[in-house]
Order: C-alpha cells, then structure tokens, then sequence
C-alpha cells in the first residue's frame, strides 16, 4: 500500500506518527520528505508561461470569447 500524506511541519505530532504506525503495522516503510512548490509560482515560474496567463487574463478582461473543451478534446490534441 502506498499512501501520501501533505501537511505543514507543525501538524508533525505524536498522532500523525501513530496513524502511520496502526495503518502499515509491522511493515517495513520508506519515509521521504520533499517541500511542496506552490501551484502558482510553479506556473509563474518561466517567462512564456507568465506571457501566456497575462496574455490571457488581458484577453479575458476585453471580453475576447475563450475555447473550452471537454478532457476528451484536450486529450485528443494533445496525442495529434
């Protein structure tokens, strides 16, 4: 069994260790520990995807009709 668990640093207490002491019992488990970049400073991140989101927020703000489709589509595009 594989399980994920995302919290602050501060919610680390004697409960979380027991909750993963009662859910793998007498199995061997790996602990990993990685910090979380924020969504937004991810998309932010390189400079065409930040030309992109203000491009498209401006075009929104204009009231320039927008595309939507469903994940079918998208998923269409995307394998061409």
């Amino acid at each position: 069994m594989d399980a994920t668990y995302r919290l602050k640093p501060y919610e680390l207490n004697i409960n979380f260790l027991e909750t993963l002491k009662n859910t793998f019992k007498d199995k061997d488990i790996t602990v990993s520990v990685e910090e979380v970049q924020d969504e937004t400073d991810f998309i932010l991140s390189t400079a065409a995807n930040r030309k992109h989101i203000f491009e498209a927020l401006e075009a929104v703000k204009k009231g320039v009709p927008y595309r939507t489709m469903t994940m079918e589509e998208l998923d269409a595009l995307v394998e061409g």
